[in-house]
């Protein structure tokens, strides 16, 4: 689900699976918690991950 990218030092950690939507708040804590883990601290989400309800506010 996550691929991480290291560059100068800095690992970023991308959202890869085109049909995994994040709806519920747990989903974004879980991805939070997998790139701590790896000792990342920055994430690539595209638009399409994202429930349409997020644009909602």
């Amino acid at each position: 689900m996550l691929k991480f990218h290291e560059n100068k030092n800095v690992v970023v950690a991308e959202l890869s699976d085109e049909n995994f939507i994040i709806s519920e708040p747990q989903d974004i804590v879980d991805l939070i918690g997998d790139c701590f883990s790896n000792n990342c601290n920055r994430i690539i989400i595209n638009e399409q991950n994202l429930h349409s309800d997020f644009f909602r506010l």
